[in-house]
């Protein structure tokens, strides 16, 4: 996958910081001039990969922080997982594949069938809070605060990374954390570069006139 202009540094991180709610650990990291992308690898450095999760989703863009959650969650995903559970992972990559109104109206009935305690509710729950209105359609728009996307999507990764055995966390963190890092350097598999453009049939020779 393509390099790409990262993603983290985009929005100041006053902006980025909305809503979120980290650990009380998280405050000394913090730095005067930082982005999102310092902040976030200063936590990482520091071990505190939940609260680095949670500021990488709130800065990549909705589609890309549901993308990262579903990509975190679904890694997570095994023979034993619930129906409902798988249902609500559908519905959000249905929405992360071609985001329209209807798709994004259908992953709220998933998340509410999976749960919210769940992390595969969470990464529905994202996708619905993406934007369009949370009210039904026949009534004037209620639009989700701007922040919401980003912090059900943070909720996913922390709910998925405390329900995972103690044993295995860290190899999980740095997974969700690597993946993190792709999503925010790489290009998403939607803003492919175009094709370059066919190169023009070359000229038939003339023949010489005698």
């Amino acid at each position: 996958m393509a390099a790409t202009q990262p993603k983290f540094s985009a929005a100041p991180l006053d902006k980025v910081l909305e809503g979120l709610e980290l650990s009380e650990a998280s405050a000394p990291q913090r730095r005067a001039g930082d982005d999102a992308r310092a902040l976030f690898e200063r936590l990482a450095g520091a071990g505190l990969a939940i609260d680095a999760l949670k500021v990488a989703a709130a800065a990549l863009p909705k589609r890309e922080a549901v993308w990262l959650a579903l990509r975190c969650v679904q890694s997570l995903a095994n023979d034993a997982t619930p129906p409902v559970q798988r249902a609500a992972l559908d519905a959000a990559r249905t929405w992360v594949d071609e985001p329209n109104d209807e798709r994004r109206r259908a992953t709220n009935d998933a998340a509410e069938k999976a749960g919210l305690d769940k992390p595969f509710g969470c990464v529905a729950l994202a996708a619905y809070m993406s934007g369009g209105s949370l009210g039904p359609p026949d009534v004037p728009p209620i639009p989700p605060a701007e922040f919401l996307c980003g912090v059900a999507s943070g909720l996913a990764l922390e709910i998925a990374l405390r329900q995972v055995p103690r044993a295995e966390t860290g190899a999980v963190e740095k997974r969700f954390l690597a993946l993190a890092r792709e999503v925010d350097q790489q290009r998403a598999p939607w803003d492919a570069a175009p094709a370059a453009a066919a190169a023009p049939a070359p000229t038939a020779a003339r023949a010489p006139r005698r």
